[in-house]
């Protein structure tokens, strides 16, 4: 198993309701396992806070081990023995004019 410290930050705190916690994963396992498990408990509206178009939003940022994973390909990331990941959602884009 992989233990996984997550820390979140901005608008997603307020949707899981904690600022951290700890989730244990099968070995070898990525970013998007770890974000479908996320969605899987915390429901459509962490998915909605994440999502768009299949990719995360523009409005999000990853840090695995401190290093920016939000890029094209980044949900491939495999976290190994025990990461750190931290979820950063700072709000979606502003729409109008």
């Amino acid at each position: 198993m992989t233990e996984v410290r997550i820390r979140y930050l901005g608008l997603i705190q307020r949707t899981v309701g904690k600022r951290q916690e700890v989730v244990h994963l099968p070995k070898r396992s990525t970013l998007g396992d770890l974000l479908n498990h996320l969605a899987a408990e915390y429901g459509s509206e962490f998915e909605e806070k994440l999502w768009e178009a299949g990719e995360l939003g523009p409005h999000v940022t990853v840090l695995v081990d401190g290093i920016n994973v939000s890029r094209p390909g980044g949900l491939e990331t495999i976290l190994e023995g025990q990461g750190s990941v931290e979820i950063v959602v700072l709000g979606p884009p502003p729409m109008g004019g």
